[in-house]
């Protein structure tokens, strides 16, 4: 901004800001005033004159568990009484899985139809209007769609809290509005997470307090700090050489190197070893037969990544749609179809690789995986690199989906670990894409993961050796 001359103040709200940020943004000389209420005794559980309340008191249960679906089956009709004890309550269910969603939705509704009351639900194949209509009804259910972006005004809730971040955003939803007798929430954790928080013996907690306890002692997650370092200087040049553009004739010529040496002294990495590295990508892909395009550049440059598996899907409910691929296929019936079965209107499905008609939901999941030849995936393991010839195994449509996949050329990182003992080690997020990769017709245990577009980025800037 300063290099083309702009004064502009930006404001950037998140509840959890990461001192990641903070330093980079200082790094890079511009004037940052965090804004941070808990630090600036903004808080208080006293209130009074000149104080306005923004929470609600809340109970909160938490249950030594890591999924809910079980518990909720076996205690649907203790969660119904809290809306027969408190007329005109609201909830919501977060959980982690689309497929309980729909599985907790469907039990739940028929228990609660007895009395009069509405149970809907939010997951991401829920459009607009659907969502505005869910967030409604006396209980929704839904996935993480619910944890940012809705205002709720519920007084009881029920969550899983798989790591801290989590944790504290999905509490968040609850207590918001005022109105209602009582506030309660229910929150699944590991045991470990239980026992450790139980040993603090509280009864009573601020919200500050108790927000600092559970990052203390709930799970953390990967901050991928390596990223930065890695990727974030191809990112610089990729904004930089805008102001290159043969359109504006040279004119932004002083703003670039003014901008060049700033990224530089900010991310320690020279535009011209920029150039090489994207050089060296480039030949990776001319090798595999790609005439065009630079697959690797194109997704350290994205600002919010790409992705090689989004799906232009029409929904059970004729509505239209994008998601992911390797969802699709564990948990849903579907049918590959034309481009053209997708209206103009909807020009997601012009960028998007796979065309499907999703139908009902899978009664239990499928077992399926990503295939290459050991040989290969040994040879390229421990990189980050561009490849094409993938395929799928036990997959719905399978042969079409591989047809697809055949002949694109897709950013990967290959690990030498199954897909779950990763997860643990790197402590990635719950939902962070990594797939379990089979080298062996047959195989039942994988020894070998992969991860794809911005996440394979995320992996080699742990894990990477090129």
């Amino acid at each position: 901004m300063r290099s083309v001359g702009m004064r502009h103040k930006l404001v950037f709200l998140s509840a959890t800001p990461h001192q990641h940020l903070i330093k980079a943004l200082e790094l890079a000389r511009l004037k940052v005033a965090l804004i941070d209420p808990a630090a600036m005794n903004g808080y208080s559980c006293v209130g009074g004159q000149g104080w306005r309340q923004i929470n609600q008191p809340t109970a909160i249960d938490l249950i030594p568990e890591d999924r809910a679906y079980d518990w909720i089956q076996e205690n649907q009709k203790s969660i119904l009484q809290f809306w027969l004890d408190y007329p005109g309550s609201k909830g919501a269910i977060i959980l982690n899985s689309i497929a309980s969603v729909k599985r907790v939705k469907r039990s739940l509704s028929k228990l609660f139809s007895e009395h009069g009351l509405s149970v809907s639900e939010n997951t991401g194949f829920t459009d607009h209007e659907e969502a505005q209509k869910a967030i409604t009804a006396d209980l929704v259910v839904g996935t993480s769609t619910l944890d940012v972006g809705v205002d709720f005004k519920i007084n009881w809730l029920l969550f899983e809290g798989h790591d801290a971040p989590t944790f504290i955003q999905r509490l968040g939803r609850i207590g918001r509005h005022s109105g209602f007798d009582c506030y309660q929430a229910i929150a699944f954790v590991p045991r470990y997470v239980y026992e450790r928080i139980d040993s603090h013996g509280l009864n009573a907690v601020s919200r500050p307090e108790f927000t600092k306890l559970i990052f203390r002692e709930h799970r953390q997650i990967n901050s991928f700090e390596g990223y930065y370092r890695r990727w974030a200087p191809i990112q610089a040049f990729g904004i930089g050489r805008q102001l290159l553009h043969p359109s504006l004739d040279r004119r932004y010529l002083a703003a670039f190197r003014q901008y060049q040496s700033q990224a530089e002294a900010l991310w320690g990495d020279s535009f011209e070893h920029c150039v090489e590295r994207i050089k060296s990508a480039k030949e990776e892909a001319v090798a595999i037969g790609l005439k065009k395009g630079n697959p690797l550049f194109a997704e350290a440059a994205s600002f919010r990544g790409t992705s090689s598996f989004q799906c232009a899907a029409i929904t059970p409910s004729g509505s239209y749609s994008t998601y992911n691929l390797p969802t699709l296929l564990s948990n849903y019936h579907f049918d590959v179809v034309d481009r053209s079965a997708f209206p103009e209107w909807f020009t997601a499905a012009r960028h998007c690789a796979f065309h499907l008609r999703v139908y009902d939901l899978l009664e239990t999941r499928r077992y399926w995986r990503f295939f290459m030849i050991e040989e290969e995936a040994e040879y390229l393991a421990r990189r980050i690199t561009v490849f094409a010839g993938l395929r799928t195994i036990n997959a719905t449509s399978g042969d079409q989906i591989n047809t697809i996949l055949r002949n694109r050329a897709i950013v990967a990182f290959i690990c030498l670990h199954p897909a779950d003992s990763l997860k643990r080690q790197l402590k990635l997020p719950l939902h962070f894409p990594v797939y379990d990769l089979q080298v062996q017709p047959g195989e039942r245990f994988c020894a070998y993961s992969i991860a794809f577009d911005q996440a394979a980025l995320m992996l080699d800037s742990i894990l990477g050796q090129g």
